[in-house]
This record gives C-alpha cells, sequence and structure tokens, in this order.
C-alpha cells in the first residue's frame, strides 16, 4: 500500500500549469475536523526543496489565489480534474484578465 507521501508524489508528476486540479484541505474546527474542497486553476509549481503550487479560483465572484506546500500534512487529497494546452510554465496573465480562465479550458 502507498504511504501518503508517495501519493503526493504521484499527484506531483501528473499536476502542470493549467491543470484545474480538486484539493482537499483540512480545516480543524475545535473538536472537529472536516474537509474542505477546492476546484481551481494550478497557475504556478515550485520546484527544490520546499515545493509549493499557486492555485486560483473565483469564490462567490472574488478571485481567489493560494500558496501551498505539496507535502502539507493539512492536504487531504489531490486529483486533476482537467487540464488545457498552455505556452507558458506560470500563468500569472490570469490574473489581470479574469475572462482568459474560461478560456483555458
Amino acid at each position: 500500500m502507498p504511504s501518503k507521501i508517495e501519493k503526493y508524489i504521484q499527484a506531483n508528476k501528473n499536476c502542470k500549469p493549467g491543470d484545474i486540479i480538486q484539493l482537499g484541505w483540512k480545516i480543524d474546527e475545535g473538536k472537529n475536523e472536516r474537509v474542505q474542497y477546492f476546484k481551481s486553476l494550478l497557475i504556478k509549481k515550485n520546484s527544490g526543496i520546499s515545493k509549493t503550487i499557486t492555485i486560483r479560483g473565483i469564490v462567490e465572484g472574488v478571485g481567489v489565489e493560494c500558496v501551498i506546500p505539496l507535502y502539507s500534512p493539512k492536504i487531504f487529497s489531490m486529483s486533476v480534474k482537467g487540464s488545457s494546452l498552455v505556452r507558458r510554465s506560470k500563468l500569472y496573465f490570469t490574473r489581470s484578465v479574469p475572462d482568459k480562465i474560461s478560456n483555458l479550458d
């Protein structure tokens, strides 16, 4: 049975900028713990010792951007829901023009 770190390594190999990712994030609420799912666009993927990903989604009409450490214990699950063909490794242009996010489908 693969360990949690091996699952993250597999998810890391499969994702690239331009992918639409569903990320399950653990949230502590006192004694309870729940999982909040974010479906968003992967803008940037960093490499090195502390790998991070930057995702951007729209929540209630407002753009939300998160920088998430890839090997965080708070990540419950990560799966690629869709992908698009992009020519850049960092999709910063989606910040200023939100209509371009819908064109990446």
